[in-house]
């Protein structure tokens, strides 16, 4: 659907939608950034690049606490959103997730709250919330 079969007998939605920038004189830095996302979006939908599902089931499959029997520890769970935390602000890369677009937006500077995020010890992580997410209050 997203990328057809390379123009063989099926023209994916991706192919359209360049069509359609060429046809309205979409050039430029607007282009750039719009023919980037388009690769993303096709590179995720051909598999070259993890969903955010399969990343966070490889994340669990591969946790040294993981032991085969579908139970996600509190210390599991809190590695793993920690793990999260840090791809999300930088301090970590995750090329399977999102190979060469990890600088695709630029950055934006926010008022950014905090929120602790407490391990099975009570230790705190503090992790900074996007102030439009609903979920971060």
């Amino acid at each position: 659907i997203i990328n057809g079969d390379g123009g063989v007998s099926l023209f994916g939605l991706n192919h359209c939608i360049r069509r359609h920038l060429n046809e309205i004189g979409c050039q430029g830095p607007t282009r750039d950034r719009i023919e980037t996302y388009l690769q993303f979006v096709g590179k995720r939908a051909s598999g070259s690049l993890l969903t955010t599902a399969a990343w966070l089931r490889k994340q669990v499959l591969e946790h040294p606490e993981y032991e085969q029997d579908s139970v996600v520890s509190r210390s599991m769970c809190y590695d793993i959103m920690k793990r999260c935390v840090d791809v999300s602000n930088g301090s970590a890369l995750a090329p399977e997730l999102l190979g060469d677009f990890v600088n695709v937006a630029e950055p934006q500077k926010k008022e950014r709250r905090t929120s602790n995020l407490m391990d099975e010890e009570g230790t705190g992580y503090s992790i900074y919330n996007n102030e439009n997410c609903d979920h971060c209050y």
